[in-house]
């Protein structure tokens, strides 16, 4: 079982205040995230959803760990009925200027 964590870079071409309304605020996650009606980013904020293939819907459990307004988002992300737990973080950097 690997504990090395998985670190993926994007590079957006909008503030990172535009990035996080669409990481935090419902009406904007359901266009780019998942449908979470009444999402919050507070610590200790429960919130589940189903995703998955047509044929195979899996329930997401997840739980607000840490929140740093328009930099840092992090949960945790685990599939109801199955082991392991896992943590997504999304951090924001604007762009530097050249």
């Amino acid at each position: 079982m690997s504990t090395q964590p998985i670190v993926i870079e994007r590079t957006f071409n909008v503030s990172p205040t535009r990035l996080w309304q669409a990481l935090t605020k419902s009406e904007q996650m359901k266009q780019w995230y998942f449908d979470l009606p009444g999402f919050k980013a507070e610590p200790g904020y429960e919130f589940s959803f189903y995703a998955g293939r047509d044929e195979k819907k899996f329930l997401h459990l997840c739980k607000v760990i840490e929140v740093i307004p328009g930099k840092k988002l992090t949960h945790s992300w685990r599939y109801d009925g199955y082991p392991g737990d896992s943590i997504v973080s999304f951090e924001l950097f604007p762009e530097r200027e050249n």
